[in-house]
């Protein structure tokens, strides 16, 4: 459903693309192509960020920078702050700007509580993980097949 409600958001994008696209002679095909790569890229996020959970996103950037760096508290936090202005913007029913900016303060008042929370999770040992698994060089066999169509090798 999460990767249902995804697609029917993308419609007013690809009607305002596809739209373009006739008015500057683009050749459908092309636009097609460009509209799946889309679609697969957001539902793979998509995917990725419904099933991940905080410690294994920090156990998987572990290579990029140290576990209590500014960088990770930055991302962790990112991580953690995005679901929680969901929720507050869901609770509030009125005008969309209202709301975005009622969900933001909320969210911004609970910001001392995510910073212990993320302080506490770095705090504990990351699981090892090994990036060379079938999931993520599926995606990279993806990704360079999507890369040299792009540039017409395929």
């Amino acid at each position: 459903t999460l990767w249902l409600k995804t697609c029917l958001k993308l419609i007013p994008f690809f009607i305002a693309y596809f739209l373009l696209g006739t008015v500057f002679n683009i050749d459908f095909e092309l636009q097609l192509l460009t509209s799946a790569k889309i679609i697969i890229f957001l539902l793979l996020s998509v995917y990725i960020i419904s099933t991940t959970s905080l410690e294994n996103f920090l156990a998987d950037i572990s290579f990029l920078c140290k576990q209590n760096s500014e960088f990770t508290i930055y991302l962790a936090a990112i991580f953690e702050f995005i679901p929680l202005f969901i929720k507050n913007f869901k609770k509030i029913r009125s005008n969309p700007i209202h709301a975005a900016v009622n969900a933001i303060s909320k969210t911004a008042d609970e910001s001392v509580g995510i910073h212990q929370n993320i302080k506490k999770k770095l705090e504990k040992t990351l699981p090892k993980r090994e990036l060379a698994n079938i999931p993520n060089m599926f995606l990279l066999i993806l990704i360079l097949l999507m890369i040299l169509r792009m540039g017409k090798v395929i």
